[in-house]
């Protein structure tokens, strides 16, 4: 990946945004997609109660389904084509199909009993 601002990263599981703010801190430019309602606004919220600007003017966030995102993108477009497209592994199997055993972050566990 290349440093600083050149950078263009898809996280494609934003969740409440920690992963993406440790990518902005290094001067990458992040384009975030949540598919939860409540995950976006929560994180929408956390955004705008803190005024980096600097920051957050290189943080663009969208309520969408990566799989949904993605099939809308032009992926042969320089312009659009991110250096990396980020996903975070908790939410997937392993190649032999077994799911993940161990508990989410109280964060999350949290956030799942409001959807409950």
């Amino acid at each position: 990946m290349k440093g600083g601002e050149d950078s263009f990263i898809w996280d494609l599981t934003m969740g409440m945004g920690h992963d993406a703010l440790m990518m902005l801190s290094v001067g990458a430019h992040v384009y975030s997609i949540e598919k939860s309602p409540l995950a976006w606004e929560l994180t929408e919220a956390q955004r705008n109660l803190f005024a980096y600007p600097d920051l957050f003017q290189r943080w663009q966030m969208k309520k969408s389904d990566a799989l949904t995102f993605l099939e809308q993108q032009k992926i042969n477009n320089e312009e659009n084509t991110p250096d990396v497209i980020y996903l975070d592994f908790m939410f997937f199997s392993d190649d032999q199909g077994r799911k993940k055993t161990a508990l989410p972050s109280l964060e999350m566990q949290f956030l799942r009993s409001l959807g409950d």
